[in-house]
């Protein structure tokens, strides 16, 4: 068995502890004690703060003291979505088609139509002028493809899938 020298047994040891105490230290670097905390308003500012935290900088003037550093918050939005075109309908007939596609809807809103084949190209596309919008899909050739409408806004209204035969 190869002996090793004082000086590099004495050397790998102390790289094996100095490894042990930094891992232990790291582990703990990161948790805080939060004791207690709150939130302030005043003059249309709201501040919240905690007690018990790491401190990294502190900002003083005649009145007030700040400390920054961790802060740990709770913020809750509700996400409200109004659908403004609720009682827009929109429909596709017949399907399948041969030739002709009739888009129909039961408002004289502003709608946009786009044809896509399965590889997303843009075959077709046009605005309403009416309650019903006539779309010849006769030079194309029999395949699956979808039909997208879509408002002034540019947001989908709806989807279909026009099978043409």
């Amino acid at each position: 068995m190869k002996q090793i020298s004082p000086f590099k047994f004495k050397l790998k040891i102390t790289l094996v502890i100095v490894s042990l105490v930094s891992s232990i230290n790291m582990s703990f670097a990161q948790d805080v004690l939060i004791a207690a905390g709150g939130s302030m308003s005043q003059g249309g500012f709201l501040v919240s703060y905690s007690v018990g935290q790491t401190t990294q900088e502190t900002i003083e003037d005649n009145d007030n003291t700040v400390f920054q550093g961790i802060q740990f918050y709770q913020s809750t939005n509700t996400l409200k979505v109004i659908d403004f075109e609720s009682n827009l309908e929109v429909s596709i007939y017949p399907n399948p088609t041969s030739s002709i596609l009739n888009l129909k809807t039961n408002q004289n809103n502003e709608l946009s139509y786009n044809l896509f084949n399965l590889l997303g190209e843009l075959l077709i596309s046009g605005k309403n002028s009416g309650n019903i919008v006539k779309i010849n899909i006769d030079y194309l050739p029999n395949a699956i493809y979808l039909l997208k409408v879509t408002n002034d806004s540019s947001n989908i209204i709806k989807t279909f899938k026009i099978i043409k035969n």
